[in-house]
């Protein structure tokens, strides 16, 4: 599929039953003057500081950088003036609820950052480690059908599975704002793309009954990740990756950026943003 372009130009609109999603690669600096670790907040700043080595502070402040860039875009604010609260249960939120939703995941070095104009949003992904206890984790975290699932999984192809259930597991637990679920709090995640009831008390928000939409999210080889956000039964989210390349921090209106649409993540609809040439 052709990528699109890179262009000057704020991000598309977020409809109503749509999720965007930006991949960040942490290793490529980001395009704008000065430095972006002012964005930070002192307790940011103070985070990246307390790195041992110098790779992972670097990725962390380009990271956080690059998320403000991200949510000033959309919010038309300046990057430094984003204000990240928290949630009674520890979930990252904008102050003043001003009607976007994010999440926020790294691994290595790569950063997803998934955008939602209402419900709950969380995304979760992970470096694909051979060298991690996968088994260990399984069996204290997965369900008597996800371990079974594992167990009949060809040679090869258990430390992707496990990889697969584990970032949905994430990406529920960070929608909701509960933290990480144990196997008995929640129903199977062996499914790549799955409606999930929001029947047991840690997967239910305020308001009517929370049903929860999971699916995979492709990313580069090496990696898994996935989202959950609040849909509807009957009704699928749309997706749409970006590839950050850089957001110039501009005051308001002129709100510019350089983006360039990787894919549409459901086949056959096209992308919802794609920048002309």
């Amino acid at each position: 599929m052709d990528p699109g372009t890179c262009t000057d130009a704020p991000p598309p609109p977020i409809g109503p039953d749509e999720a965007h999603i930006w991949q960040v690669d942490l290793d490529h600096p980001i395009e704008s003057p000065g430095d972006p670790a002012r964005w930070l907040s002192p307790h940011e700043r103070d985070r990246a500081h307390a790195f041992r080595f110098p790779v992972d502070r670097k990725r962390y402040l380009i990271g956080h950088a690059a998320l403000r860039q991200i949510l000033g875009a959309y919010l038309h604010q300046m990057p430094g003036r984003v204000a990240i609260d928290q949630s009674p249960g520890g979930k990252p939120t904008l102050a003043g609820d001003p009607g976007l939703r994010f999440s926020f995941s790294h691994s290595d070095h790569l950063a997803l950052v998934a955008l939602a104009a209402r419900g709950e949003i969380g995304i979760d992904l992970e470096r694909v480690r051979p060298d991690l206890d996968w088994r260990g984790i399984a069996r204290a975290m997965f369900r008597p059908d996800e371990l079974g699932a594992l167990a009949r999984t060809a040679e090869g192809g258990s430390i992707p599975l496990f990889f697969r259930v584990w970032t949905r597991m994430e990406a529920l637990g960070k929608a909701c704002g509960k933290g990480l679920l144990q196997g008995d709090e929640r129903p199977p995640l062996l499914d790549g793309h799955a409606w999930v009831r929001g029947d047991s008390r840690r997967l239910q928000t305020t308001g009517p009954p929370t049903v929860w939409e999971v699916r995979d999210v492709e990313v580069p080889p090496g990696y898994a990740a996935a989202l959950a956000w609040t849909g509807f039964l009957g009704a699928g989210t749309r997706l749409n990756k970006y590839l950050f390349r850089g957001l110039p921090p501009r005051e308001p209106p002129g709100m510019d950026g350089s983006m360039q649409v990787l894919q549409d993540m459901i086949p056959g609809q096209g992308a919802a943003f794609r920048p002309g040439p």
